[in-house]
């Protein structure tokens, strides 16, 4: 399976690290997008799915408008096209998961509005050419699923090792690593995380050449 893999790789590869946000080219773990709500946010699962649920109602939207509106924008003004456009879709996110789905928000408190500036959320602002609405739903989605991959991952090995829980149900009778449940155990986790999973995309990567 993975020669097949690496030999599709070898092929296509210009395509995919193009295209692909989830393994080869994750935002988070190639250019370090979306770290902040990931390090402090995800030591439990509860939290993370808040937080992934306000990702995914705020990315992709906010992409596909602001590409719409950037068509008829000055280059200069499109930053702010594109960060107006995400602070409006964030009003609207905050009052579904506040007000409608009634999740509580305490935990992830400030890290939730912070998203409307969020480079994971408005970076392709700083591209020169504009965007088609089909390739602004498409990589929208596939970088949303991208940053969700690396923060259900991490929010379940820190709840697991921190606390020794998973998804609020006691797994372990004492922790194994109590220090990874808290902000500074995150940022080690984080780290090693991003270091090992980039490890693991360069042995890919010259295996396929391999191939």
């Amino acid at each position: 399976m993975i020669d097949k893999l690496r030999g599709y790789y070898a092929i296509n590869r210009d395509v995919l690290e193009n295209r692909d946000r989830i393994f080869l080219n994750n935002p988070v773990v190639m250019q370090g997008m979306g770290l902040v709500p990931i390090v402090a946010v995800s030591n439990t699962l509860r939290d993370a799915c808040i937080m992934g649920l306000a990702v995914l109602l705020l990315l992709t939207p906010t992409r596909i408008v602001a590409a719409f509106l950037s068509r008829s924008t000055h280059f200069r003004f499109r930053a702010v096209a594109y960060s107006v456009t995400s602070a409006l879709i964030y009003a609207l996110v905050s009052w579904l998961i506040v007000d409608v789905f009634k999740l509580p928000t305490q935990a992830i408190g400030l890290y939730l509005p912070v998203l409307v500036l969020e480079p994971l959320i408005i970076k392709r602002y700083a591209r020169t050419g504009t965007e088609r609405m089909g390739n602004a739903t498409t990589k929208g989605l596939i970088t949303t699923v991208g940053f969700l991959l690396v923060m259900f991952l991490t929010a379940a090995c820190r709840e697991l090792l921190g606390a020794g829980t998973f998804f609020g149900i006691r797994v372990f009778a004492n922790a194994p690593v109590p220090y990874l449940y808290f902000l500074g155990g995150g940022f080690i986790f984080v780290g090693v995380f991003i270091a090992l999973w980039r490890n693991l995309v360069q042995i890919f990567k010259e295996g396929a050449k391999k191939a």
